[in-house]
């Protein structure tokens, strides 16, 4: 008896050290607190969408790493987002523009107006993540940090975001940047464009050969899901 009352002490007080899980409800609810300054860089960690497919495809054929230098515009509340996209080894950058208040973000028109639906800032318990809802073509849930690299808890968090929502497994994406010799999209010529897809399609290659146990099982859960929505 005596040794059961000391097990239930310990128990008891190992419990009060571990904080409650967090709900669901909380886990989507829209951050409520204040936005963070959104100028600096930013590293795009990690992706979940709606279905599989997006994500998948982008690790299986490009495998590709996305940083964001965000500046401050004249107009209130409009940014400008220099993305940097590396691909196996080649960076190439493209630039847009967005309204941002209270915690959301849109496209822009060309008065700088906010434009079409907003994607949300959801709760995130990392200090310098935002955890991004985004509704377009595809929707999606994104982790992005001003680190490279965040916690094995961070990451799980954002995890069960996805869980919660019921999309896709997170994509985490690769930690290697070339950002020296960046090269600017739309300035790239069609010469350019042919070398880097001469380079990168054997590696694209070697990718669907060894994960293409990942293709088939993101289809054969996508047909899954398309035959349970009718029952």
């Amino acid at each position: 008896m005596r040794t059961f009352c000391v097990a239930v002490i310990v128990l008891s007080l190992l419990s009060v050290g571990q904080p409650a899980p967090l709900t669901c409800e909380t886990l989507m609810k829209p951050r409520d607190t204040e936005g963070p300054d959104l100028t600096g860089r930013w590293f795009f960690l990690a992706l979940s969408a709606e279905h599989c497919i997006a994500p998948t495809l982008l690790d299986v054929l490009l495998r590709p790493s996305f940083v964001f230098d965000v500046t401050s515009m004249d107009a209130p509340n409009v940014y400008n987002s220099s993305i940097k996209i590396t691909i196996d080894g080649h960076c190439l950058e493209q630039s847009e523009m967005f309204f941002y208040k209270d915690n959301q973000m849109f496209e822009v028109d060309s008065n700088n107006a906010a434009l079409g639906k907003a994607d949300v800032f959801l709760y995130s318990g990392c200090p310098d993540c935002i955890v991004v809802k985004g509704t377009d073509i595809i929707d999606t849930l994104m982790l992005i940090s001003r680190r490279k690299v965040v916690t094995a808890a961070e990451l799980a968090e954002f995890e069960t975001q996805a869980r919660c929502l019921g999309w896709s497994t997170p994509q985490v994406f690769k930690a290697e940047h070339a950002l020296e010799n960046c090269k600017v999209a739309d300035d790239v010529s069609d010469e350019e464009t042919l070398t880097i897809m001469q380079s990168i399609y054997p590696k694209m290659y070697d990718r669907v050969i060894s994960m293409h146990d990942k293709i088939i099982n993101c289809i054969a859960n996508l047909v899954v899901s398309f035959f349970n929505s009718f029952f």
